[in-house]
């Protein structure tokens, strides 16, 4: 493959005209490390240019981003600030435009930095662990090694290999059983409904559900995140109610954030069909799409990165063009810490991933390498001017 060849794609993709054969093509390319020294000298002919900070739509950056550090096998500036790492990070920022925007943060996901602020005690990273809260009243503490069977209404309930499992052993009667699950912040688990549907729970998030389904619909209030992979049941359609919208679905693979503290209400859908429905409109959903609901009830669709999205459930904090509110109350949620801001929060934007497998001292130094400063108070987590 010429250079020239590679120069082209790199244009392409620059200017935004690129096709997808041509981007899937440039990928591929830019994963060997062959190709590393045209990459770097076409990188330093944009940074001479004028306009280097615009040079690429935000809607690419991500993936050719990806590209680029796992070509050159880049760590974020906390791993290390040799010259040359350093050159080539700020070179993939520049292509990107975050440079524009902000600082790009990016961590694989196996690699912890070798620095990190001085804290009289560091905080562990979000474990497998929820409250079941039963119909009566209850609560059971779960965890990932527990192992127990309890019985709710006409449902055996099985906590087994950090899953919650509910087994319908006949059809209901009377009234239904309904519990509640509830992950703490600094939590997850992971829930198997009686009817199949299995439903991974996010940090600080609850949903109530019957023990066992019965009738003519399934039915689940959720607060916080969670993904679905709903069983398909054609003559039961499968609703859930999150923070005065409603998602109907058949059978499908989806997402809904619906924290309190958050602007919208996000519901990303990942295969199959849903309908959203708000005060003030609704939309039937096709993969890759995400319908964003403000306070208003005002409804609106946009296509989304569904790997973004899902990043959570894969051990990832992913961020684009965030502002240093939507990191924290990321952060605030997986470390169990109270978050607050010395005079004014910094305007810089944040782009880029870090392992939720960090402590949170790791998690601080990657951010301080982009000159935002901390003090941490046992839960209480300041972030300074």
């Amino acid at each position: 493959m010429s250079s020239s060849r590679i120069e082209y794609l790199l244009a392409q993709y620059q200017r935004g005209t690129i096709t997808p054969g041509e981007e899937e093509e440039l990928v591929a390319l830019l994963a060997e490390p062959a190709h590393q020294q045209v990459v770097e000298e076409w990188i330093g002919q944009v940074m001479a240019t004028e306009d280097a900070g615009h040079a690429m739509p935000p809607e690419h950056a991500g993936h050719i981003l990806e590209a680029i550090f796992q070509a050159g096998e880049i760590n974020a500036p906390a791993k290390t600030r040799r010259i040359p790492l350093v050159t080539r990070w700020v070179a993939a920022a520049v292509i990107t435009g975050m440079v524009a925007l902000g600082t790009y943060l990016l961590v694989k996901q196996n690699d912890r930095p070798d620095a990190a602020p001085a804290y009289a005690a560091d905080v562990p990273p979000g474990k497998s662990q929820a409250v079941l809260v039963l119909a009566d009243g209850d609560t059971v503490t779960l965890d990932s090694t527990g192992n127990r069977t309890l019985q709710q209404g006409s449902a055996a309930v099985t906590q087994a290999n950090g899953q919650l499992q509910y087994t319908a052993q006949n059809k209901p009667e009377g009234s239904l059983a309904y519990n509640e699950l509830k992950t703490p912040r600094g939590g997850h688990f992971r829930l198997q409904l009686s009817d199949g549907t299995t439903v991974w729970m996010n940090a600080g998030s609850s949903l109530k559900y019957p023990a066992a389904f019965a009738g003519a619909e399934r039915a689940v209030e959720l607060s916080g995140e969670a993904y679905f992979e709903v069983a398909k049941n054609a003559a039961s359609p499968f609703h859930v109610t999150a923070g005065g919208i409603k998602i109907l679905v058949l059978g499908t693979y989806f997402n809904i954030k619906a924290y309190a503290d958050e602007q919208t209400i996000n519901t990303t859908l990942l295969q199959g069909a849903v309908k959203v429905t708000g005060r003030k409109g609704s939309s039937t959903l096709k993969p890759g799409e995400q319908a964003q609901v403000d306070a208003d009830g005002v409804l609106s669709v946009t296509r989304v990165n569904t790997g973004d999205v899902m990043a959570w459930k894969n051990g990832l904090f992913v961020f684009k063009t965030a502002d240093i509110q939507t990191v924290m109350r990321e952060i605030s949620r997986w470390y169990d810490v109270d978050v607050v801001y010395e005079g004014v929060p910094t305007a810089r934007e944040f782009a880029g991933k870090i392992s939720r497998s960090y402590t949170l001292q790791e998690v601080l130094s990657v951010l301080q390498a982009s000159d935002v400063h901390f003090r941490l108070n046992g839960k209480k987590l300041t972030v300074l001017p």
